[in-house]
């Protein structure tokens, strides 16, 4: 039985009540899950990735939080087989015969060990991924990209798309651009971080002018991306002195087979 038909049973047997989904979680045969590394909090949020990537699937109540699901009230029982069977909720693709299912990625630093595997798939071959992990302000800036080519800066933010765009990744952005404008936070970022010596000085020169742009990785991008970017663009124009500073989203997929063989989609 695949996940989303016992997430399924668990709101036929409750009565289609309002639940989170922790709630789901706690009601689930926990046998159905495979092993996580991360143990109940991994699978409690490939739960989560679920009733987001079946979303035609459930209505949602936002004023929750956690948000609370309950089965669209408007669909009929064949309507709702429907949907489990041939909505978008699980990803596969098949290479030269052999199928290759998508990870469900439940904690955001073993996506983010794929992004620094590939990076240079993502950014190009004449880029450099700096791990820096910096505490910038109250969050954390992931990475620096250094572009070569274009010899540009990129602030990276690798998220998962189970993290809500406003609520919690465009905060994270705008705590950044608050943060740089304290000299110790940059004087920090600056002379604190092994830079190769042919990337240092456009580096800090970015940081000084904030001369750089915004990449968010995200593992599947569920909003409408031109809507997103321009309203954050918009956004980020009260935060900075740079006006051409702009914000891009990618979407990185990784797929694996039975061999443990991975493909990798970017777009």
């Amino acid at each position: 039985m695949r996940l989303i038909d016992e997430i399924v049973n668990v709101y036929e047997k409750k009565g289609n009540e309002w639940l989170d989904y922790n709630e789901i979680y706690e009601q689930m045969d926990k046998s159905l899950f495979s092993k996580n590394k991360h143990g109940e909090r991994g699978k409690r949020n490939i739960v989560y990735r679920i009733l987001l990537s079946y979303e035609n699937l459930f209505d949602i109540d936002d004023k929750y939080r956690p948000k609370k699901f309950r089965l669209s009230s408007t669909k009929s029982q064949n309507e709702v087989n429907t949907e489990k069977k041939y909505s978008t909720g699980e990803s596969k693709i098949r290479v030269d015969r052999i199928q290759y299912n998508e990870i469900e990625f439940s904690i955001e630093s073993d996506f983010e060990e794929e992004v620094k595997s590939n990076y240079q798939f993502i950014f190009g071959e004449n880029s450099y991924y700096y791990d820096i992990k910096k505490k910038i302000g109250n969050r954390i800036c992931d990475a620096i990209v250094f572009d070569e080519e274009l010899n540009k800066v990129i602030i990276v933010e690798n998220e998962l798309f189970i993290h809500d765009l406003w609520g919690h990744i465009i905060p994270q952005i705008i705590d950044f651009f608050t943060a740089m404008l304290d000299d110790k936070i940059k004087m920090n970022l600056k002379y604190n971080v092994k830079w190769n010596d042919n990337h240092k000085l456009p580096i800090i020169e970015a940081i000084d002018r904030q001369k750089f742009d915004i990449m968010v990785i995200i593992d599947k991008i569920n909003f409408e991306i031109k809507k997103a970017r321009r309203d954050i663009n918009q956004l980020i124009g009260h935060f900075v002195q740079n006006q051409e500073i702009k914000i891009y989203f990618k979407e990185y997929r990784v797929y694996i087979n039975d061999s443990a063989e991975k493909v990798y989609f970017i777009s």
